[in-house]
Order: C-alpha cells, then structure tokens, then sequence
C-alpha cells in the first residue's frame, strides 16, 4: 500500500509538470511564438524524510488532501487518472508566474490579437475592407472651360492662360483654382460647373474654386459693361492685373480696360469745350455732344465750319461715359479722348450758288460743268461739238465769251459771285481748215500743199514725192 502511494504521488507530479508545458504552449504550434510566451515549471523532485515524494512539492501546500482540494478552487479543473501514463490538465497556479511576466493565458492572448493583426494586414484590400496600394494613389482630373461667346480669358494662379483645347489639372485632393479675365468693355457675369449646375463665386474678389470628383466642364458667361458705369469705377481683376511695359509704366490697353466702346453707349447731352482755327479772333468754343455737323458746330458769324478733327484725323461724333469724354471717327466706335484736343475748323463764309447749263441742241454738242459753287470759287465748265458742228456763241449770263476754236472741245472758265447761266448755241459746220504736217525722215521724201480753209463738200489737192530711194 505504502509503495502504491508513493507510486501515486509521483505519478501526479509527474502529470502537473507535462499539464502547465502543455498549458503554457500557444495552440498555433509556431516555434517563433512558443518560444516568446511558454512559461515552464522546474521539479527538484525532493525527498521526505522517509523517502517520498509529497504533493506539496507539486501544489506548494500541505499534503495529498490539500492537493485534492485543489479541484475547484484553482482556475483549471484537475482532471487525471490513476492510470501510470495518463495525462491531465490543469490550470498553473499563480504563485509560480514572476510578477514581471505575463501569465500563460495572456501571452495566448496576445499571439492571438497580433496573428489577427498580420492577418488583416495582409489581406487588406482584397477582401473589401482595406484599399490596395494602386486605389490609394492620387487621381488628377481634368477642368474644362467653355464660353458661348469667348470675350475674354481662363487664367492659372500664377496667371498663365489656359489656352482652347486645354485643361486645368485638379491637385491630389480634386481641387482646383482659376481666374477669370473679361475682355475691355465686357464683365464676367456667371461661372458654372455644369457637372453639377453649381453657380461659382469668387474667393477674394480674385479667384473661383471648386472642388471635383470627375472630369468637369465649367462654363462661363459675359456681359457688355452697362453704359452708365465709370471704366475704372470697380477695382476688380483686370484692374489688379494691368500688365506693365519694360519701364514699370501701365500698358495703354490695359490702363484704359474701355478705351475703345460702342458710340450707343455714350451719353449725347451737355457740352465740351474746343479749340477753333480759322475764324478771326476766336479761338474757343463749346460743341455739342453727338453728331458733328453744320448744324450742331458752334456758329461764329462771317465764318463757316469745315470739319473737327483729333490728331488730325477728322471725326464725326463726340459722347461722354462717367467723367471720360470719347470721340469717333466712323459714327459706330468710340476711342477714350484723354489728354488729346478736338480741334474746330473754320473758313470765311462764302454764299453757295446754283449753275446751270443749256445748249441749242443737244444732238450738235453738249455742255458740261458744276451744279453749285461758293462766292470767288473760279468754275470750269467744257464745251465740245458733235462731228459737222461747231460753235457758234457762248454765254455766261447773257455776256457772251471768247470762243477758243469753234470746231473742236474746249474748257472755258469764269468766277462765281451769284446764280449763273451757261448758254452755248451750236451750228452746222459751213467750212473746215486744212492744215499739212509731215513726220519721218524728210531726206527720202515731201508733201506738198497749202493751208487754207475748205468749205465743206468742197475738194482739196496735195502731192506727196519720193527721192528715188525708198
């Protein structure tokens, strides 16, 4: 009986040592990870004084009954069999964990959660619940621009244009930013993202911005500068980005963003003070606004106005816009007046009168001249016979002038002081004058004759002679 006990303790022993190795072990059986969590109980395997082995050795409490106590109260069943051979299981007890290391369960644990982790981040993406690589990288988008009437232009932040066929590119984020230029007399009325019908407003007073998950088309709108508003009255972008020539000074087109604008949209109402030449002691004068004409040119009397010019150049119309006077050369554009003068121009003023002209029959000749003419102007009028007529008389209001030759065309002239008559009579040619002229190298050759007058149906004789070598 006394061997059997002793037998049995060992076998218990025994048993509780292979039960914590095999407790301790993580299930996955991977030698990297036993290696870090097994925590391994060591059996001196002492002796009683009689010899034997005891189970406090095993439990660290008092004898075998204590050791059957054990059954329940620790954390693990203890579950065996007297059989030699049969392993249990059971439960480590805490007192054999240092206080430094983690306990059997809580390394499993631990290698569980981290197997997990690896495992998610390995298959991360290909399930669904993670991005692949590929999916995580940055997609630009394009920006399109469309105008359905282009009057002006697309600008990057660092000003340079986007030209028509191009795009502006979106950063990582889907996000881009443009300018908007209108051309000289125009403003930017509307900026749509039509992907979306979302009206866009500027940042700054500057800049637009939009925010895109596709390609996106934006479309923007113009309209003409209302009439009654000042060119530089808003300090908007085409004021803040007036280009500047090599010197630092503001380019022309650019300084004046409405310099040259439609004569509709000036105001005709009020007056400008002009320069005047031509008229004596006057020098100034104030025109009205609008059409230039005689009838709306100041009137100076003993003069008369000839035309008004800038530069030089003559023009048809002045207006006013805001506190900007502009002129026109051709009735429909207007250029900005600034700096320059407009300048009146006056002659003495001279009675304008009519002139006619008659003939006896039209079928012997015709007489032909102007219609009018001013007080001094010296008139030149051309008298020419039909073939077997001449002329016979010319009259200049019933005073008649000398004839030049009454068979062949001629101008005749006189000045002008009142309404005036010319009068030419025509006649059948009674006699014609026979004239011999000889041309070429006389040396082989003459003609002879006389110049005298023939009447008409009547004969004339010549003769022409050689000198023999021809």
């Amino acid at each position: 009986m006394k061997k059997t006990k002793k037998m049995l303790a060992f076998v218990l022993a025994t048993a509780m040592m292979v039960s914590n190795v095999a407790y301790a072990a993580p299930a996955s059986g991977d030698p990297s990870e036993s290696d870090a969590t097994v925590d391994t109980f060591s059996f001196d395997n002492p002796k009683t004084d009689i010899g034997e082995s005891s189970p406090e050795d095993a439990y660290g409490s008092g004898d075998a009954t204590a050791a059957d106590q054990q059954t329940g109260q620790n954390t693990g069943d203890v579950t065996g069999s007297e059989t030699a051979g049969t392993s249990s299981s059971v439960t480590a007890p805490e007192q054999t964990t240092p206080a430094d290391q983690p306990t059997a369960s809580e390394s499993v644990d631990a290698a569980s959660v981290g197997s997990s982790q690896t495992e998610t981040d390995s298959t991360a993406g290909g399930d669904g619940t993670g991005a692949s690589q590929e999916e995580q990288e940055s997609t630009l988008y394009d920006v399109t621009f469309t105008t359905p009437e282009k009057h002006g232009k697309i600008l990057r932040m660092d000003d340079t244009e986007v030209t028509d066929g191009t795009a502006l590119k979106t950063d990582e984020n889907g996000k881009a930013q443009f300018k908007v230029k209108a051309d000289d007399g125009y403003q930017v009325d509307k900026v749509i993202n039509k992907t979306t019908g979302e009206e866009l407003k500027l940042i700054e007073d500057s800049y637009y911005e939009l925010q895109v998950e596709v390609n996106t088309t934006v479309e923007v709108h113009y309209n003409k500068v209302p009439a009654d508003e000042k060119s530089d009255d808003s300090e908007d972008a085409d004021d803040a980005d007036a280009a500047e020539t090599t010197d630092g000074a503001v380019a022309e087109d650019e300084a004046a963003p409405s310099a040259k604008i439609d004569v509709a949209n000036l105001l005709a109402e009020g007056t400008i003070k002009v320069k005047v030449e031509g008229a004596g002691e006057t020098t100034e004068a104030e025109l009205k606004l609008g059409d230039i004409t005689q009838e709306t040119a100041p009137l100076i009397p003993g003069y008369d106005f000839v035309k008004a010019t800038v530069g030089g150049n003559q023009i048809v119309a002045v207006g006013q816009l805001g506190d900007d006077y502009y002129y026109s050369t051709d009735g429909q554009s207007a250029v900005l007046l600034g700096e320059q003068e407009i300048v009146l121009v006056y002659e003495v003023h001279r009675d304008e009168y009519s002139i006619t002209y008659t003939s006896n029959d039209g079928n012997m000749g015709t007489v032909k001249g102007p219609g009018t003419a001013y007080t001094g102007d010296t008139v030149w009028f051309t008298v020419a016979p039909e073939k077997g007529y001449q002329i016979s008389q010319i009259k200049i209001n019933d005073l008649s002038i000398q004839i030049n030759d009454p068979k062949i065309s001629a101008e005749y002239s006189f000045v002008i002081d009142k309404d005036t008559q010319v009068e030419v009579v025509f006649e059948k040619t009674t006699s014609y004058d026979i004239s011999y002229t000889e041309f070429g190298d006389t040396n082989y050759g003459s003609l002879s004759g006389q110049d005298n007058t023939v009447a008409a149906g009547g004969t004339i004789e010549f003769s022409i002679s050689t000198s023999g070598a021809v």
